[in-house]
């Protein structure tokens, strides 16, 4: 019997620079954590939400998050887990339309 941690959520604002995007194709990644426990929403708006395993008293956890969207380039950013709690991802990630 082993116990998983319990989880933080993360969200946030993407924005794209260049022909409006369509966000429903957009890939949330979490370097090292399973699509199953990220659980990753984007709405068309842009707002996104996921989950990662979260910080405790004795360990910080950080996780490498990248953004892709076909026909932009991809972003990524590192997020801190929270202990308890929600995490707003700041400034917005920006997506920027690939010149063909």
């Amino acid at each position: 019997f082993r116990l998983s941690p319990s989880s933080g959520e993360v969200n946030g604002l993407i924005r794209a620079v260049g022909v409006p995007p369509d966000f429903t194709q957009l890939a949330i990644i979490v370097d090292n954590v399973d699509p199953t426990i990220t659980n990753a929403k984007v709405n068309p708006n842009g707002s996104f939400t996921f989950n990662v395993p979260a910080s405790n008293a004795t360990m910080t956890r950080t996780f490498n998050v990248q953004f892709i969207l076909p026909g932009y380039t991809s972003a990524s950013v590192s997020v801190t887990a929270p202990r308890v709690g929600t995490l707003t991802i700041m400034p917005d990630v920006v997506l920027t339309a690939v010149q063909v």
